[in-house]
């Protein structure tokens, strides 16, 4: 269920479905129950510290979804849903043909276009 378009560069390669690595946090917590239960409070403060770092900005077209966002409004948990593709039509005509969906829905090239031709999420701040 793609949710977001990434402007990445043409020879990004990350596996399909796979959390990106820039996406997972390496200060956790366990739960105790129904709370937080951290190692310590540096490790704490690190987690809350922590920004997720998306892949670099270019010039390839793909879809990602992100599931996730912490307490701080922040998202990570993003994988990518689809190969790169040097255009956005390329990118929506695939998303159609292998039944990539948006909401549960399967869209046509048309929607898709509507959907993903905004601004990509990481364009401007290449974060």
């Amino acid at each position: 269920m793609a949710n977001f378009l990434f402007k990445v560069p043409l020879d990004f390669s990350w596996p399909i479905g796979k959390i990106w690595e820039g996406h997972i946090c390496p200060y956790t917590c366990e739960f105790d129950g129904e709370r937080y239960s951290w190692e310590s409070d540096e490790i704490k403060m690190l987690h809350y510290a922590w920004t997720p770092v998306n892949p670099s900005p270019g010039e390839g077209f793909q879809a990602w979804e992100i599931n996730v966002f912490d307490d701080r409004g922040e998202n990570y948990g993003g994988y990518p849903e689809s190969p790169v593709f040097s255009t956005l039509t390329e990118l929506c005509e695939w998303c159609e043909l292998h039944g990539v969906t948006y909401v549960d829905s399967q869209l046509s090239k048309e929607k898709w276009m509507e959907i993903l031709s905004g601004k990509p999420f990481n364009l401007e701040t290449g974060s």
